[in-house]
């Protein structure tokens, strides 16, 4: 699957999400990014991104893939946190250096443009 797809696939998900979906959809996008990039095995980049936490931010709201150890964060169980968004942090779509790890960090919901 081209990054293009996997992007439309991703804003799919993120605009369906409202209410009790909330934090079922992140979930369901890290399943989908994994999948992709495990097949990718690291060709389009030179890097492995499977390997890199997932940082998905909507609001004021951050969903991660890891526990970051950060006060205000709480599982919400199979490997999920959510908390605030952090201090200083906008949310864009682009590597992020926070809680003495590197993140991937996606806004979400995406744009349903892929070339946006």
């Amino acid at each position: 699957m081209s990054i293009a797809l996997l992007a439309c696939a991703i804003a799919a998900i993120g605009q369906q999400a409202s209410g009790s979906d909330t934090v079922a959809w992140p979930r369901k996008v890290e399943s989908m990014v994994q999948r992709h990039l495990q097949r990718d095995h690291g060709k389009l980049w030179g890097v492995r991104l499977d390997t890199i936490p997932l940082f998905l931010g909507i609001g004021n709201r951050v969903f991660t893939g890891v526990d970051p150890q950060t006060p205000g964060f709480a599982s919400i169980g199979d490997g999920w946190w959510s908390g605030p968004l952090p201090g200083g942090i906008v949310i864009s779509n682009t590597a992020l250096s926070w809680a003495n790890r590197r993140w991937a960090m996606m806004r979400l919901p995406l744009p349903e443009d892929p070339l946006e």
